[in-house]
Parts: C-alpha cells; sequence; structure tokens
C-alpha cells in the first residue's frame, strides 16, 4: 500500500516538473537545423467553349469561340546551414488567348449584313527572385539579392463588318513590354531563426504528457534534438501528399520511441502525434535580430506600342541606399513580438520617348527621387494549438521628387503617409462554438504639389469583420 502511494506521488510530481518545464522552455535557444531543399513543378490548364445561335425568322447565323491555355513552370530553392541562409524563386508563364465571334444574317426584308472579330493576345511573364545571405566572423554577412521581371504581351484585334454592301474594317496590334532588375548588396550583422518547429515539438510532447503516454521526464536537450528532426521532414521533398503524411508520421513516432520519450502503440498515442502535425495552428515563430546597411542599382525598359498610331518607349536605371532591421522575441510559447524598421533613399532618371503617326517625335528625361520609412509593430498571442490573437501597428511616410533633367524649376512633390492598426485573430471557445474577427483602423493622407498648386488629402477608414460558429445539435 505503501510502495502504491509513494509510486502515484511520484508520478504525480514528474507530471507536474514535466509540464512546468515544458512552459518555461525557451523557444529562442533553438538554431534552425541544416538543410536543403529544390523543386521544379510544371503545371497547366485550358480553358474554352464554343456557342453557336441561329434564329430562323431572319435566318442568322452567330458562332463564338474561345481558347485560353496557361502554362506554368515554378523553381524554388532553399538553403540553411550556419554559413549560409538563401532562397531563389523562379517563375515562368505563359498565357496566349484566341477569341473568334462571327454573324451572318441573310434576311430578304432587311439589308443582310455580316461580321467577323478575332483577338488573339499572348502573354509570357518571368520572375526571378533570390535571397543570399553569406556568414562570416560570427553573426556578421554579406547579402546579394538579384531581383528581376520580364512581361512580354502581343495582342492581335481585326473586325469586319459588311452592312448594305458597305465593307469596314479595322485592325490593331499592340505590343507591351515591362521589365526591370536589380541587384542590392547588404552588409549586416545578426541572424534570425525560425523556431516554430520547436513549439510544434512542445504540441506533441504536451499532448503525450496529458494523455499520460510519456515514458521519461523530457529536458530541453530532448526538446532541441526533436525540433531539429521536424525542421528535416518538413524540408524533404516529396510528390505525394498521402505518401507524405504516411512517411512523416512514421519518422516522428520512429524517433519518439528511439528516443525513450514513449513506448505506447495505441490509438491514443498516435490520434495526439496526427492531430497535432496536421491541424494545430503553428505560425512562423522567428527568434532574433538583424541590422544591414544596403545599396544597389536598377534597369528598367518598358514598351507600350499601338502599332496603327503611337509608340511609347521608356528606359530608367537608379541607385538607392536603404538601412533595415528586424527585431524579433519570442517572449514565451505564447507571446511574440515583432519589431521592423526601414528607410531609405533612391534616385533614378528617367527617359522617356513618344512616337506618333504625323507627329514629331517626343522626348523626356526625368529625374526622380525617392526617401521612405516603414516601421512595423506587431503582438502574436498563441495561447494554445487552435487560438491566436495578432496587432500588429504600421506608420509608413514616403516622399517623391520629380523634375526635368537639368532644370530647377517645374518640380513636382508628393508626400504620402498612413498609419494602420489591425487586430484579427481566432477564438476557439468550445467543440461548438468559435468565433473569428479582424479591426482594422486606417488614416493616410497626401500633400502633392505641382508647379504652384497644392493639393492636400486626407482619408481614414476602418473595416471589421466578426464571424461566430455555434453547433446547435
Amino acid at each position: 500500500m505503501k510502495l502504491s502511494i509513494l509510486s502515484l506521488i511520484a508520478m504525480l510530481f514528474c507530471t507536474t516538473i514535466v509540464h512546468a518545464q515544458f512552459n518555461s522552455f525557451d523557444l529562442s535557444k533553438y538554431k534552425t537545423a541544416d538543410y536543403s531543399r529544390r523543386m521544379l513543378d510544371f503545371s497547366g490548364f485550358i480553358n474554352g467553349g464554343y456557342e453557336e445561335n441561329n434564329k430562323d425568322s431572319e435566318d442568322a447565323h452567330s458562332h463564338t469561340t474561345n481558347i485560353y491555355p496557361n502554362l506554368k513552370l515554378d523553381y524554388s530553392s532553399i538553403q540553411n546551414t550556419r554559413k549560409i541562409q538563401k532562397q531563389t524563386f523562379i517563375n515562368l508563364e505563359i498565357k496566349p488567348n484566341n477569341y473568334l465571334s462571327t454573324f451572318n444574317r441573310q434576311n430578304k426584308i432587311t439589308d443582310p449584313s455580316q461580321s467577323k472579330l478575332t483577338n488573339n493576345t499572348y502573354n509570357a511573364a518571368f520572375n526571378f527572385n533570390s535571397e543570399n545571405r553569406l556568414y562570416f566572423r560570427r553573426n556578421m554577412f554579406f547579402e546579394i539579392n538579384p531581383v528581376g521581371f520580364v512581361d512580354v504581351s502581343l495582342q492581335n484585334y481585326k473586325s469586319e463588318n459588311t452592312s448594305s454592301n458597305i465593307t469596314t474594317k479595322f485592325t490593331e496590334d499592340k505590343r507591351t513590354l515591362y521589365s526591370n532588375i536589380s541587384l542590392p548588396v547588404r552588409f549586416g550583422l545578426g541572424r534570425l531563426e525560425n523556431v516554430e518547429d520547436a513549439r510544434m515539438a512542445i504540441f506533441i510532447l504536451e499532448d503525450l504528457q496529458k494523455n499520460n503516454q510519456l515514458a521519461k521526464a523530457i529536458s530541453d536537450e530532448d526538446i532541441l534534438a526533436f525540433a531539429t528532426k521536424i525542421t528535416q521532414l518538413r524540408n524533404k521533398r516529396h510528390f505525394d501528399a498521402r505518401k507524405r503524411r504516411i512517411y512523416e508520421i512514421q519518422a516522428l513516432d520512429s524517433f519518439i520511441r528511439d528516443n525513450g520519450f514513449s513506448g505506447a502503440q495505441n490509438a491514443v498515442y498516435f490520434s495526439g502525434i496526427i492531430d497535432n502535425w496536421g491541424y494545430a495552428n503553428n505560425p512562423w515563430r522567428v527568434s532574433g535580430n538583424r541590422f544591414s546597411i544596403g545599396m544597389g542599382p536598377s534597369l528598367g525598359y518598358s514598351i507600350n506600342n499601338h502599332l496603327s498610331a503611337e509608340k511609347n518607349f521608356s528606359f530608367n536605371n537608379g541607385l538607392g541606399i536603404s538601412i533595415l532591421g528586424d527585431f524579433e522575441k519570442p517572449i514565451n510559447l505564447k507571446w511574440q513580438r515583432s519589431i521592423r524598421l526601414e528607410t531609405g533613399y533612391r534616385i533614378a532618371d528617367v527617359k522617356n520617348t513618344r512616337e506618333e503617326k504625323n507627329s514629331p517625335t517626343t522626348k523626356e528625361t526625368l529625374n526622380n527621387e525617392w526617401a521612405y520609412l516603414n516601421f512595423n509593430w506587431g503582438y502574436g498571442f498563441y495561447p494554445d494549438s487552435r487560438s491566436y490573437h495578432v496587432l500588429s501597428l504600421n506608420p509608413n511616410i514616403q516622399k517623391e521628387w520629380v523634375k526635368p533633367k537639368n532644370s530647377t524649376s517645374n518640380v513636382s512633390t508628393d508626400l504620402v503617409y498612413n498609419v494602420t492598426l489591425w487586430l484579427n485573430g481566432y477564438l476557439y471557445l468550445s467543440e461548438r462554438f468559435n468565433i473569428n474577427y479582424t479591426l482594422g483602423l486606417r488614416y493616410g493622407g497626401s500633400n502633392s504639389e505641382v508647379m504652384t498648386e497644392t493639393i492636400k488629402k486626407n482619408n481614414f477608414a476602418t473595416s471589421f469583420n466578426l464571424s461566430c460558429s455555434y453547433s446547435i445539435f
């Protein structure tokens, strides 16, 4: 009897210690595990239709056809080590669209008429975005982040109408090209670590403990090792979603048993793992500080041509400098504080050329300058694996100066400022009752000066959304 009482007291004592240890675990102890992932995916679809209409009383017939295919190629590469943090995203999308519509009426009472319209467009877009951070000498880093895009669109429009033996035709060809490339380079100090996988490890261990499935007291080192395994699982490439889930659950089970966390093999044990892994609300949690100074050139070129009427060309080149600071603090398992501060200055020359039929070519060069300051402050509260509440404050201000090159007059300025406050969340009250809400406040304005005219504007707006669900029976 005494032995049973002592065993019960020891079990309750260990349970209390484990629960307290989970609650006091410092997420910032986790340093994101090394991983590397590359993915190349092709996707596509085709939409289309055919419609035919007949009106016998007027001997009228019409038909319409439309074919719209879409092809996409997506590439991503992500790597994280103690020396390198990098991610690259490349996207290629092709979207042709062919439209044909005809109408033919041979009524003997009214004049016969015919019409035909074709509208063929071809669009292709290429996007490239890469972030490469190389660490040296503790937490100092060098960063290079090339970004670029090209968007090309071709349109051919033709219409032909015949009525009363008079035929009118209209043709328009349009060509557009938008492109830009920038190459910012940064130097900085500090590092941000994703720690949400450590939180996931604790979710699973807490459920095992609650269901009396834990076989030993869990140390901080156990939690960190479990989080490392979770990071590696999340970043393993799979091609089948169902097989991925099976592989991940089997790997989690093997790790738990191999490390002596639990020896259970029952439905309660597996349901706790599957529920947390698949359904727990576990948003990005980040820890650390990172500060950097950067600068970089940019080039842009665009064409907007209506070949039957006018041609427009624009070329710009610029240079910018910026300062960026990120400060992320997981205060504890339930609270997260985020601060971001960014300020910068950029100059650019913009050369515009316009060619019109029966008009002389016009050319214009503008000097543009921008200065901006953005601030983001936020708190997140995550009381459990279901509910969350996020508060964010975002003030920002930007000023732009535009003037013709080699001129001190005709300078236009534009000052824009905004302050937004957002509160959103999800409150799980019971199996039957939950609430989802969003509240937003925004105040902003602008002050524009063009020549001798000053235009001032301001705006205040609110928005809210509240929804709830209650299952009566």
